[in-house]
């Protein structure tokens, strides 16, 4: 019975531990499988792993497209400001500083020229130097761009087919209107061509020296009242010239101003001119009838040279200056106004061919060789009386006012 009893406890006790060492190895399966299922997990950020429809990050994935293929667009050109075709071959000349001038055509054969803003160098163009683009006879057009601030004198001188002149709108200095380049901080018209019509709006004061020097395609011109001095040489050379209005806001004509104009045959000078500078009129070998009214004087030679000059009538001004219209040896007659007091030394010296003049009892004083040479003077009509006559002081060396006939209380015609 004992024995009976022992041997079942110990099949139990082989029974329990056959169940615990089970229960172990399944308890270790499992970990190992938990382990093993940890290790060796795949790791999510593989795209295999992700399911369809879901990027890495587990956002909804962007739907593949196609890429538009759009047509590039197509730029129409800019008619108003289209990009400057910029002459090549001119000559400049270098400042040092990163600046330059424009001082010939150099080898430049462009009839429309248009300078560059920046030179071959790089410096930037300021200046057209005087006497630029003298004697360019095919120079039909030029165009100034905005970088240029100095303009110089006579730069289209003896260019006889330039009729287009633009400066760029862009230009703070200077801007073209007529044909005309014109200063803007002075109002002076710096340079013109033949088809020039000089504003009559007020914006052009001063008529700059050297302004149509040799601009010989100039045929007329109409100086507006604005205008209040005409430089120095401004129209001298243009001998295509026949025709000049000098508006009646002008003050002073300077020295050569007209000088050499050939094709010139009268002028007319208003009452606001004050002075008329040397040589003028000089050289004008066509000039026949001058009509001046000046409040001041003529000075030295202002007409020498013009041979063909037969009338002087002088309506206003109270001196006839040095040697005013000496060796005029065409001139016939003239007549002097009763605000003239003085006759200038050498005034008619030479005029040989002068035969009669009219002279006010204003006049107080004849200057030395006023009328030296003047052999063919026969008869003077002086207003005063013959007392008058003789109280005006007269220089030696005019004779001629001793062999002429004087007569004496002349009546001027109205």
């Amino acid at each position: 019975m004992k024995k009976g009893l022992c041997l079942l406890m110990v099949c139990l006790l082989m029974m329990t531990t056959v169940f615990i060492s089970c229960n172990q190895l399944e308890t270790q399966d499992e970990t190992s499988e938990s382990v093993t299922t940890e290790a060796d997990a795949p790791d999510v950020t593989e795209s295999q792993s992700t399911e369809p429809g879901m990027t890495d990050l587990g956002t909804t994935e962007p739907e593949t497209t196609e890429p538009e293929t759009t047509a590039p667009e197509t730029t129409e050109p800019d008619t108003d400001n289209p990009t400057p075709d910029y002459s090549e071959g001119l000559r400049f000349k270098s400042t040092g500083d990163g600046t330059c001038a424009v001082v010939n055509i150099g080898e430049c054969s462009d009839k429309d020229v248009v300078i560059p803003p920046i030179s071959p160098d790089g410096d930037s163009v300021i200046s057209i130097a005087n006497y630029a683009f003298a004697g360019c006879n095919g120079l039909t057009s030029i165009t100034i761009p905005d970088s240029v601030i100095s303009i110089g004198e006579s730069v289209f001188t003896g260019c006889s087919g330039l009729t287009s002149i633009i400066v760029s709108n862009e230009n703070n200095t200077y801007y073209s209107a007529g044909n005309c380049i014109i200063e803007n901080e002075r109002n002076i018209l710096v340079a013109g061509c033949q088809t020039s019509m000089i504003p009559a709006d007020g914006s052009v004061t001063i008529i700059g020296g050297g302004a149509f020097h040799g601009c010989t395609g100039l045929t007329s011109i109409t100086i507006p009242d604005s205008v209040t001095g005409i430089g120095y040489g401004a129209f001298s050379g243009c001998t295509g010239l026949t025709s000049v209005i000098i508006g009646n806001g002008v003050i002073r004509i300077g020295d050569i101003a007209f000088a050499g104009c050939n094709g010139l045959t009268s002028i007319t000078i208003p009452d606001s001119v004050t002075d008329i500078g040397q040589n003028a009129f000089s050289y004008c070998s066509a000039l026949t009838r001058v009509t001046i009214s000046f409040n001041e004087e003529i000075d030295f030679r202002a007409f020498e040279g013009c041979d063909a000059l037969e009338e002087i009538i002088i309506t206003g001004g109270t001196s006839i200056g040095w040697a005013a219209f000496q060796k005029r040896t065409s001139l016939t007659s003239i007549t002097l106004p009763d605000s003239v007091t003085k006759i200038g030394d050498l005034s008619f010296h030479g005029c040989t061919g002068l035969t009669s003049i009219i002279i006010s009892d204003k006049v107080e004083i004849i200057g030395y060789g006023a009328f030296y040479g003047c052999t063919d003077l026969t008869d003077i009509y002086y207003t005063g009386t013959e007392e008058e006559w003789a109280a005006i002081t007269v220089s030696p060396e005019n004779e001629a006012l001793s062999t002429a006939t004087i007569h004496y209380n002349y009546i001027l015609e109205e």
